[in-house]
């Protein structure tokens, strides 16, 4: 009998110490879940520190708005050798490319001279709408003067 008694109680330590263990492990598994869960932690953390995390997505807008922008490189052949298509090409791109250039100086010569055409010619087509506004409320036609 001492025996089974000393066997029951080992038994029962064992039993114990797998209870323990698996609650551990449980404990352990609920822990790592709450830290892979990332949306929810990110959560809380904005809502804990929102001012900083405010601050942190103003000051990074900042930065990358005054980041310079990406300019993209082109080099030309001064003088290509004649012969493929792929040269005769870059060269009427760069004919091209000093016609638009040119075609630029002359709009921004012309430019305010184009704006005061415009603007007369809107101001003559509003004053035309507002005399035949007038026209029909009042129901008299404008007189015309020679």
């Amino acid at each position: 009998m001492a025996e089974a008694e000393h066997y029951n109680h080992r038994l029962k330590q064992l039993s114990d110490r797998a209870a323990a263990s698996r609650h551990s492990l449980a404990h352990a598994g609920r822990s790592l879940a709450a830290s892979a869960n990332v949306s929810r932690r990110l959560q809380t953390s904005i809502r804990g520190n929102l001012t900083t995390w405010l601050g942190s997505a103003a000051l990074v807008g900042l930065v990358l708005a005054k980041l310079p922008a990406r300019k993209k490189k082109i080099y030309i052949k001064a003088g290509a050798s004649k012969g493929t298509k792929a040269e005769a090409e870059s060269a009427g791109k760069a004919k091209g490319g000093l016609a638009i250039a040119l075609l630029g100086l002359v709009f921004q010569a012309v430019r305010p001279h184009l704006q005061k055409l415009i603007t007369e010619q809107i101001r003559a087509q509003i004053e035309k709408r507002r005399a035949s506004q007038r026209v029909a409320a009042t129901g008299v036609s404008p007189a015309i003067v020679p």
